[in-house]
């Protein structure tokens, strides 16, 4: 939602949230506090930075919307109904 809504997003290195924000966000180790708060530090403290994820954000985002679902959905239906 902070994507979409072009709010620049700091989150966990861990898992899949790197590949799910595609790049738009910045990633720390969610277990080293220096880590969270220089991650803080930079995107409070750097405009570019803040104006780029912002306009990254919703990019990266659009690979989740409810459409790109059900479109790929009735994709795979239709190429399951196609093979029997």
């Amino acid at each position: 939602d902070a994507l979409q809504r072009s709010i620049p997003v700091l989150t966990s290195d861990r898992g899949s949230l790197h590949e799910v924000t595609g790049g738009a966000a910045l990633t720390v180790n969610p277990e080293d506090t220096n880590a969270i708060a220089a991650g803080l530090e930079l995107i409070l403290g750097g405009r570019a930075l803040r104006e780029k994820m912002a306009s990254d954000g919703p990019k990266a985002a659009e690979r989740f919307s409810w459409k790109r679902t059900v479109d790929l959905a009735l994709e795979a239906i239709n190429h399951g109904t196609q093979r029997g």
